[in-house]
Formats: C-alpha cells, structure tokens, sequence
C-alpha cells in the first residue's frame, strides 16, 4: 500500500456555485461566518493560508478532464476581469488570454474566486 499521499481524494464539483453549496453546507461554520462578515472583500487574503488552502486541497479546482465547466467558467471570469469580452476577443487582444484559453490554470486563483463567491453570498444573505 502507498502511503505517500495521505491526503483524502478531492471533491468533484464541476461548478462554482456547486462548491459554494457545498463548502457552506458542510464546512462553515457560525464563526467562520461570522469571521466573514466581519471583513471587507479586498482582504480576503487573509484566508490564503487557512481556508483558502483547505479549499485547494478538498476540491478540485483545475483539472479540465475532471471539471471541465469550472475550468471554462473560471477563465471566463478572468478575461471578464481583465476587461475583455470573452465571446468577442480581439485578434489584438487574443494573443495576451492565449494562456487562459489552453487551460493553464492557478488553484490559488481558482480558491480566491471561490472566497469571493462564498463573501457576496454571505453579504446578500445578511443584507435581506
């Protein structure tokens, strides 16, 4: 038996708003909540080394065989967030998102996007 890697195999969810279900369900809870709305969005990055790992290491984030439609939506939203049009991509422009286009993807980024996702949640939720 290899006992190299220790670690559970990741969850598969093939959507963001699938794993957002998920982590909440799950694995948050009322201080991690809390802890949430407690804090602005720009510093988000305090949860990189806690939560934000946890996240990288529970789910897949960037495997394009296992969940394809997470890859494509998470490239989407970074050509959104670089201010092009992903369904319109200039011949200009296309050379400069070539690497999102291929599939090179950063589960930092990817668990980064998910912190955010699960913050406006919490926010919309606690504003109603």
């Amino acid at each position: 038996m290899d006992k190299t890697n220790s670690l559970p195999p990741k969850q598969i969810i093939d959507s963001f708003e699938g794993i957002v279900d998920h982590i909440m369900q799950y694995h948050f809870e009322d201080g991690m909540r809390q802890h949430f709305l407690n804090i602005e969005e720009n510093h988000l990055f305090e949860f990189h080394w806690s939560f934000g790992m946890f996240i990288r290491n529970a789910y897949e984030l960037s495997d394009p065989e296992k969940v394809p439609n997470l890859v494509e939506h998470y490239k989407r939203v970074l050509i959104i967030e670089a201010g092009e049009d992903p369904d319109i991509l200039t011949s200009e422009s296309e050379p400069l998102y070539y690497f999102l286009l291929t599939g090179l993807l950063n589960n930092d980024g990817v668990s980064r996007h998910i912190l955010k996702l699960i913050w406006r949640r919490l926010n919309i939720e606690h504003r109603d």
